[in-house]
C-alpha cells in the first residue's frame, strides 16, 4: 500500500447565476493498493498527523483488507506518533521512502500527476480584465 498527500491546488470556477469567480484550495490524502491498483482519494482540511491517522483508519483499514506494509514519504504527517501508532496497532510495517526520491512512492505520485492534469485541463478559461 502507498499513501501520500496531494495539493494544495487552487481551483477557480465561475458561478453561472452572477458570473462571479470563486477560488477554492483542494488538499487530498491518497492511498493506492499496489496489488489491485485500487485508489482512494480523500479530501482533507489540514496536513496534521492527528487528522490523517483516523482518516486512514476509517476510510481504508475498516473497509478493505489490511495491507502488510504502508509506503509513505518522510512528511511529518506520516512519521509522527499518531500515524505510526495506528500502523503498529494494526500490525502494519511502516516503510518510509528515501529522502527526496519520489520514485519510491511512484503509484501515488503518478496518481497525483493525473489528478493535477485533470484539474488543470478542466479549468475554464478566465480572461483578466
Amino acid at each position: 500500500m502507498h499513501v501520500d498527500l496531494a495539493g494544495p491546488w487552487t481551483v477557480e470556477f465561475k458561478l453561472t447565476d452572477n458570473g462571479k469567480i470563486l477560488a477554492k484550495q483542494i488538499l487530498c490524502f491518497t492511498a493506492v493498493d499496489k496489488a489491485t491498483g485500487w485508489a482512494e482519494i480523500m479530501g482533507i482540511d489540514n496536513k496534521r498527523s492527528e487528522s490523517i491517522a483516523p482518516l486512514f483508519g476509517n476510510e481504508w483499514l475498516l473497509r478493505y483488507p489490511r495491507p502488510r506494509r504502508v509506503v509513505h514519504d518522510n512528511g511529518g504527517e506520516f512519521v509522527r506518533y499518531e500515524f505510526q501508532e495506528l500502523l503498529d496497532n494494526y500490525g502494519i510495517l511502516s516503510m518510509p521512502t528515501t529522502v527526496k526520491i519520489p520514485r519510491a512512492n511512484s503509484p501515488v505520485e503518478r496518481l497525483h500527476l493525473s489528478m493535477g492534469d485533470m484539474l488543470r485541463t478542466s479549468q475554464p478559461f478566465i480572461e483578466e480584465c
